[in-house]
């Protein structure tokens, strides 16, 4: 039987990385509002950089997670956050361009792209946590 500190921390990393998933739709919903509430180009400047700044801290840290539990699918992960890093820093580029549709580029693929990396890349990992966490690997 795991100790009390064992047993916690499959839901402490999954706390973490939920909470971090929160942060980073929270960004988007504000992204979302700024367009659509038509606060200008600064307050949707702020948000879409918010989004992606936040998105760039979660893959690291999400990634660290993984290589700590050694998750044999982490390069395979990595690869789908390095596709997206590189579609965000052409998107920052725009943005710092001042191109409104840049905005609108990230608003209109960033959902999709978050929500099914969520449902089954993310959703592959549950198992690694749980057993490097039994076994005492992980300590968050």
């Amino acid at each position: 039987m795991p100790d009390e500190e064992t047993a916690k921390a499959p839901y402490s990393a999954r706390y973490v990385i939920d909470y971090e998933h929160k942060l980073i739709w929270a960004r988007l919903d504000a992204l979302r509002e700024s367009i659509v509430g038509g606060k200008g180009f600064p307050a949707i400047f702020g948000a879409a950089e918010a989004l992606i700044k936040q998105t760039q801290e979660h893959f690291r840290h999400e990634e660290k997670i993984l290589d700590t539990v050694g998750y044999k699918r982490l390069a395979e992960h990595r690869a789908e956050h390095a596709q997206l890093a590189k579609e965000l820093r052409s998107i920052q580029h725009g943005l710092e361009s001042r191109q409104i549709n840049a905005a609108l580029q990230l608003m209109k693929m960033f959902g999709p792209w978050f929500k099914e990396h969520l449902e089954v890349e993310d959703s592959r990992y549950e198992e690694a946590i749980r057993t490097s966490a039994q076994l005492g690997i992980l300590s968050l």
